[in-house]
């Protein structure tokens, strides 16, 4: 029987998805999409030989990205970082059904202070990791009208996983260059709609973008998605594709 301390297990709902994972989410949650899972491709595709010794991610929810990156050994150790208690407690359960405690370290920690981000009372060291990544919330907020998407919910945690409440894209990645070691890289998905904001925000921080891809769910659409690679420090040069789904 599922034991999750605060969290009703009639409230959770189960999964099986690629790599044979399984995982458990909040059904009245912002449950994972195929953005994590072309993110995840993303990045081993980006990193064709060997393994990062050790990443963050940014905003992790239920740890879907982290697991199968960690399941694909395609990071060593990865640090993952997370605001809301609710998901901090669902990440932690998924890693250690999936037995890659090991290999996954859930953080509770706001990225806006990454300088004070713990595991196990021991202190993340800045400019120290190979590789950020994240999935952030894609939706503005200005703390008054709801904007695109809708109105607000009335599940505050769906919320801060959708909109940009605890954490804007120069948030970050400002966070993304303070801890990344020079020529570390860093990979996100996004809205092609706000690329020029992402854009903006990446060189602000010293994060040259080198590789882009957009998403197309059929060539007669508009791109749905755009993928990321940058690197901290780099010089000009960036390689464009398109991805069909």
């Amino acid at each position: 029987m599922l034991k999750l301390e605060g969290i009703d297990e009639n409230s959770l709902r189960r999964d099986k998805i690629n790599d044979d994972l399984v995982i458990y989410q909040i059904k009245d949650g912002l449950l994972f999409s195929s953005d994590a899972l072309i993110l995840a491709d993303f990045i081993c595709g980006g990193r064709r030989f060997g393994a990062y010794k050790n990443a963050v991610e940014l905003g992790t929810g239920s740890g879907v990205i982290s697991l199968l990156l960690a399941k694909r050994e395609k990071i060593k150790n990865i640090y993952a970082v997370e605001i809301q208690d609710i998901y901090v407690k669902l990440a932690e359960y998924n890693t250690e059904i999936n037995n890659l405690a090991d290999k996954i370290k859930i953080i509770k920690g706001d990225l806006r202070d990454c300088d004070n981000l713990y595991y196990n009372g021991e202190k993340i060291t800045p400019h120290t990791f190979d590789m950020v990544f994240t999935n952030p919330p894609y939706i503005k907020y200005d703390g008054e009208t709801p904007g695109e998407a809708g109105m607000l919910s009335s599940l505050e945690y769906k919320n801060i996983a959708r909109r940009e409440i605890s954490c804007t894209v120069c948030g970050v990645m400002k966070a993304a260059a303070r801890l990344l070691k020079n020529g570390g890289d860093f990979y996100i998905v996004y809205r092609p709609e706000r690329l020029v904001g992402l854009f903006s925000a990446m060189l602000d921080n010293n994060i040259t973008p080198k590789k882009i891809a957009f998403v197309y769910a059929g060539k007669s659409n508009e791109a749905s998605l755009v993928l990321i690679k940058g690197k901290q420090g780099a010089g000009e040069g960036l390689a464009v594709e398109n991805i069909f789904i």
